[in-house]
């Protein structure tokens, strides 16, 4: 893992401890949820046929890369002297990752905040569809853990020769323009809703030399 100074949050050591969470962990709690589901799916019978499964299963993967791009878009990146509340939790929730790209225990989401968005989406979807969410939610979740694994390999190893463009987009967001470039895990919503980022390479700046120096020899 890179090394970094990570930024503290809270002065309460209890709160502290709610905003970290190694990866390993986070990926095992999230595919042990799906599997929950999954499992009650088929013990209780709410949606039966392969089809069905797979077809529920990829629509709400679909529909995580919908959420991804709209909430990295408009709430991630609130800056609003009118929504000052807003603003404060958009920071705490993302804006630390800007200041400390490189901190691998805030990549994913903890537990204890995963589970409240968990019940949240799974109320929702429940809404909306009935019992269907059981296989609904875990394409939506691992939709989530690809983009979250993404997004951690993006900031702590180098670019594979056939992923360098992928990496190459999350990178521009960070470091040429912060209002381009929402997409995290595909970049298919940034050219629907037109926000590519310029064709233009990387070019090394203060920001980058401060937090992520080896991203400049990488992309020279």
């Amino acid at each position: 893992m890179k090394e970094f100074k990570s930024k503290r949050m809270f002065q309460s050591r209890s709160l502290e401890m709610l905003t970290r969470v190694h990866p390993g962990i986070a990926i095992i709690y999230n595919l042990t949820t799906s599997s929950s589901l999954l499992y009650m799916n088929y013990y209780f019978g709410f949606v039966t046929g392969i089809g069905k499964i797979c077809g529920l299963a990829f629509l709400g993967y679909i529909t995580w890369t919908v959420a991804e791009y709209f909430l990295h878009r408009f709430f991630f990146h609130i800056e609003s002297t009118k929504h000052p509340i807003l603003t404060k939790i958009s920071h705490t929730v993302h804006g630390v990752h800007h200041e400390q790209p490189t901190d691998y225990k805030r990549m994913f989401m903890p537990p204890v905040p995963a589970t409240l968005f968990m019940g949240l989406f799974f109320g929702l979807f429940y809404l909306i569809m009935g019992t269907s969410v059981f296989v609904f939610l875990p394409g939506f979740l691992t939709g989530y853990l690809s983009y979250a694994y993404t997004h951690f390999k993006i900031h702590q190893s180098k670019a594979p020769k056939k992923l360098k463009w992928l990496w190459t987009h999350h990178i521009k967001h960070h470091y040429q323009d912060e209002t381009k470039a929402f997409g995290v895990s595909s970049p298919f919503w940034d050219i629907v809703f037109r926000t590519m980022p310029s064709k233009s390479a990387i070019k090394a700046n203060k920001k980058m030399e401060e937090k992520e120096p080896n991203l400049i020899e990488d992309d020279e």
